[in-house]
């Protein structure tokens, strides 16, 4: 007997022991020993936990998924050594939700799909490999290897836990959609609670603290909440639904002052009500986001200190007096470094290193360049910005193409969904570290599986 099948035999009561005894010996763990070494042991046991639950209800690691990226902000704020690196415990736990996904996969090895929009993204993780080998950069070169692969994670394991039987798959996806659209709640909740305790201030650069750091990667992962939402609120039949978790995504992603953001929410919000068939509509909704944002960024005063050190700012004056957090000496940086070797990059993971010594005063060893295009550019070479801007303007292409052919209502909601997902990693890329963000890369890719099962089901119910 297999071991799949001899842990399906397992009856709910002896899983439950296993779970109430395990959770004990985690917190005796933690109480024992309040250290570095108490805190991984006991997040070691919680993966364990995980590893049990997940084998008996896989759809359960949607859940911690939507949980952990949510609440992303304030798992950042613990950090833990590794060797020549760090890791937050929010890194840490998007590690063991790996290693989950890993052994999950090869328990069911047989039911594993590997879709043709996949193959770019291994192609580019095996360049990645072979760019660690030819150059070892420790840890830190694979850790940035592992985040490069969320997308093969996931587009490998969404297919299989959601299930092959079509009543059982429709309704899995009606419940990852729920803690989907729910999990924009968390944010607020987290926000509230540290703004009211005295853990966190509002800032001018947004809310500042404990509970929520400095609140970077929760707004993106908020524009993937969003932009479900907005499928939702376009074609699925409970658009109330969709009204007010695009208003709650919308509305915290404003709340966090995050520039690139709050112009992709906008942005979001004018294609998401346009008819894809008329071209031009779609860049009719991009010019008046773009017009209403400038006018907002001028006008009202948070944004203006947001954007600029200056009150008298006008567009005669350039990029004098905007404030770019130090982009602007970071880039060209980054780009004359790079120019060392500009074919095969000179590393994987070294241009936080080389960003790290613009800002010693910071006191850090790593520092990341905030354009992703760049980092990969300097790390692995002209040969893989290639491959990962093929990889993700290919997908996006595709998920255009789905959203515009489909016809079903559903197909279209997870079609559009998808598709102004991989936008808003494409767009943020160019601003953020968003290829690092596993919190806005493994929804991102849930989404694009979902639309992708749901155009085959549409197919085949048309051939039937």
């Amino acid at each position: 007997m297999s071991f799949s099948v001899a842990y399906r035999n397992v009856s709910k009561i002896q899983m439950a022991l296993v779970f109430v005894i395990t959770i004990s010996v985690a917190v005796g763990a933690l109480i024992g020993m309040l250290n570095e070494v108490g805190l991984f042991v006991f997040f070691a046991l919680l993966v364990t936990i995980a590893f049990f639950l997940v084998l008996w209800r896989p759809i359960w690691l949607f859940y911690l998924v939507f949980v952990v990226s949510s609440s992303a902000s304030a798992f950042r704020e613990v950090n833990l050594p590794f060797g020549n690196t760090t890791l937050t415990l929010s890194g840490f736990l998007w590690l063991g939700i790996t290693v989950l996904i890993v052994f999950f996969l090869l328990m069911h090895i047989k039911e594993v799909q590997v879709f043709g929009y996949l193959w770019p993204f291994i192609f580019f993780s095996l360049w990645m490999i072979i760019r660690w080998i030819i150059t070892p950069t420790g840890f830190a070169g694979l850790k940035d290897i592992l985040w490069y692969s969320m997308p093969i994670v996931f587009g490998l394991f969404v297919p299989v836990a959601l299930g092959r039987n079509r009543r059982v798959f429709l309704h899995n996806v009606e419940r990852v959609e729920k803690a989907f659209l729910f999990s924009a709640l968390i944010p607020v909740v987290l926000y509230g609670v540290a703004l009211s305790t005295g853990f966190a201030e509002m800032t001018s650069r947004g809310p500042r603290g404990e509970l929520i750091g400095s609140a970077r990667g929760t707004p993106l992962y908020l524009l993937i909440v969003l932009s479900l939402a907005l499928g939702n609120w376009r074609y699925d039949s409970e658009r109330i639904r969709g009204r007010i978790f695009s208003l709650i995504s919308l509305g915290t992603i404003f709340f966090t002052l995050g520039r690139m953001v709050i112009f992709l929410g906008l942005l979001q919000l004018g294609l998401s009500r346009v008819n894809l068939r008329q071209k031009w509509k779609v860049l009719f909704a991009a010019s008046v986001t773009m017009a209403f944002f400038f006018y907002a960024v001028m006008n009202f005063p948070l944004l203006q200190q947001r954007f600029f050190f200056t009150d008298a700012w006008d567009p005669s004056m350039g990029l004098r007096g905007v404030n770019t957090a130090g982009r602007n000496v970071i880039w060209p940086t980054v780009f004359s470094s790079a120019l060392q070797e500009p074919m095969i990059g000179r590393g994987i993971g070294t241009a936080r290193v080389v960003t790290a010594q613009l800002f010693v005063d910071k006191n850090v060893s790593e520092y990341h360049p905030h354009n992703e295009y760049l980092q990969v550019f300097h790390d692995a070479g002209l040969f893989g910005l290639l491959l990962v801007c093929c990889a993700w303007i290919a997908l996006f292409i595709r998920q255009w193409k789905l959203w515009e052919r489909a016809e079903l209502k559903v197909v279209q909601k997870w079609g559009m969904a998808s598709t102004l997902s991989v936008a808003m990693v494409l767009i943020s890329a160019l601003t953020d570290n968003t290829l690092h963000y596993s919190i806005v890369i493994a929804p991102t890719f849930v989404l694009v599986t979902i639309a992708t099962l749901m155009q085959r089901m549409d197919l085949n119910a048309e051939d039937n």
